[in-house]
């Protein structure tokens, strides 16, 4: 080997790991530059998923607060009818304390033959099945539900007509029958489950407080009207603890449990919906907003206060959430 070939082969070998090691330190630096923009586009994608969800969220709380206005208005309506007050003032005359008296009996068959030509009116005008349209006595009775064809509530399985205490359940009725008998509004569980509520109290000509009435919408129903867009749907849960008022969710075949402390209520796709919901997720989004990645889905659990917690929407207790969630 002569003296050339001797320094060649050093050089060649030189050039070759330069060479090899250029082409290492450009592909770190070609991938960390790709990572870096992958984790960039992640965040950025986070970020306005996080966003879309608090908006949201408002959103929701918005059509909640309108259709409580909206049956807050609606009830006022109908406290001022004079036919209305004359039926108040007749159950007064008798033992509103007794849920079988004959002459409350007559008062609420009054109201039902009011509304006998009201009720068509108005389902024809608002596209909606029914007016839920429910009127109580001072007592926390119910005097009329109006919406009922000649009953009132069930008793062991059959239909009675009766006026049924609403006491152990109906906060919103206890509240305006006591104090300064104001307005409210806001969301609470029913024998049906969810709904929106809107009370008023009933005043007579002379200023005496003679019970309260209210105009209240199926949570499930504004379901429907809420999505707007065919990327999002949503799901409702209620607390189990409110199965012994909501009567109408106790079959575990249609409305099952989840982890046994939270119960399935409604769906704007069930198919879609339940395989994202866990009992985890419930738990965290009881209490605040809580998001996270299910299935290729940006999941988020939040609650829903009734009342009266939904006047102050900052700390929900457990016994006043309820968590639907969207995707």
């Amino acid at each position: 080997m002569n003296l050339r070939t001797k320094f060649f082969v050093p050089v060649a070998i030189l050039v070759l790991l330069t060479g090899s090691l250029s082409l290492y330190f450009v592909r770190t630096m070609v991938n960390d530059l790709v990572e870096r923009q992958v984790a960039s586009r992640e965040a950025n994608m986070w970020s306005t998923l996080e966003k879309a969800a608090t908006s949201e969220i408002q959103r929701v709380y918005r059509e909640i607060d309108k259709f409580g206005g909206k049956g807050k208005g609606e009830a006022t309506f109908f406290t001022r009818l004079p036919q209305v007050l004359e039926a108040y003032a007749l159950a007064m005359r008798g033992n509103i304390d007794d849920e079988n008296d004959p002459i409350v009996q007559q008062a609420r068959q009054q109201l039902r033959q009011l509304f006998k030509t009201i009720i068509p009116a108005y389902r024809r005008d608002t596209g909606l099945p029914d007016l839920k349209l429910h009127f109580h006595l001072k007592n926390n009775r119910s005097f009329a539900r109006v919406w009922r064809d000649g009953w009132q509530t069930k008793r062991n399985g059959k239909k009675v007509d009766i006026s049924d205490d609403l006491s152990s359940f109906r906060d919103m009725v206890v509240t305006i029958n006591q104090g300064e008998h104001n307005p409210l509004q806001g969301i609470e569980v029913g024998r049906g489950g969810f709904v929106i509520r809107g009370v008023t109290p009933v005043i007579g000509p002379d200023g005496r407080h003679l019970g309260s009435n209210e105009v209240f919408f199926g949570f499930n129903g504004v379901l429907d009207i809420i999505k707007v867009s065919p990327l999002v749907n949503y799901a409702v849960f209620m607390d189990a603890r409110y199965l012994a008022v909501a009567t109408a969710l106790q079959d575990a075949s249609k409305y099952p449990l989840i982890g046994e402390k939270f119960v399935y209520t409604a769906s704007t796709d069930r198919a879609v919906t339940s395989p994202l919901i866990d009992i985890n997720l419930l738990q965290k989004g009881a209490t605040a907003p809580f998001s996270k990645s299910v299935k290729d889905h940006y999941v988020t659990a939040f609650p829903i206060h009734d009342f009266p917690e939904n006047r102050g929407r900052d700390g929900c207790g457990p016994e006043h959430c309820r968590t639907p969630g969207f995707h």
